[in-house]
């Protein structure tokens, strides 16, 4: 009996073809995503999504792009024309780990039914109304509950997916290990690293 070509939506054979690639030229796996955000008025912002670098070429595949608003909520003074920026941050990272438990489940053959997560993100918001103080002790965290189901899979197979997906998660690394950021000021005249 043949085995089947695509095992949870993704083309397996493919994806090995891709993982064979980048063990042969690592560059590969090289990728530069890019957001072009713009302020709107209050707490309001729309961020454009469109182009990226990756596989060794500027990508061309998106013809029209992703647009996405944020904003505050009213509570925060602001209009609820999206959500709050943290929220995205939750959903990035939701997506990101699903799309990572899959996507290993898939290499080691493993055929899922369902996947879903639930996140709780508990955050401090003095800093944002710039309220500086060190004795402030909030216990700052994000909470994820993922449910999978798929054939008769043991606590133990789901709990080394999960292994599996935040290990290969870039939103959950990114997170999880404090990537660097680097933030610069930038005009016509001059560009200032902050």
């Amino acid at each position: 009996m043949a085995e089947p070509k695509r095992i949870n939506g993704i083309d397996i054979n493919k994806f090995f073809e891709i993982i064979d690639a980048v063990k042969g030229k690592p560059e590969l796996a090289n990728f530069q995503f890019r957001v072009k955000n713009t302020w709107m008025n209050g707490g309001h912002s729309r961020a454009i999504i469109k182009d990226f670098y990756g596989a060794d070429s500027e990508d061309s595949t998106r013809t029209s792009p992703f647009i996405f608003d944020n904003d505050l909520p009213l509570t925060l003074l602001g209009s609820n024309l999206g959500p709050f920026p943290i929220e995205c941050v939750l959903n990035a990272l939701a997506g990101c780990l699903t799309a990572s438990i899959v996507y290993q489940a898939a290499s080691k053959k493993i055929i899922l039914d369902d996947v879903e997560s639930e996140l709780t993100g508990n955050f401090d918001l003095h800093s944002f109304l710039g309220i500086y103080s060190e004795k402030l002790d909030y216990n700052e965290n994000i909470k994820v509950i993922i449910r999978i189901k798929g054939g008769n899979l043991s606590n133990e197979q789901k709990k080394f997916l999960v292994e599996l997906g935040k290990k290969s998660s870039m939103v959950y690394n990114l997170i999880a290990n404090s990537f660097p950021v680097t933030i610069s000021i930038e005009d016509e005249f001059s560009k200032v690293e902050v």
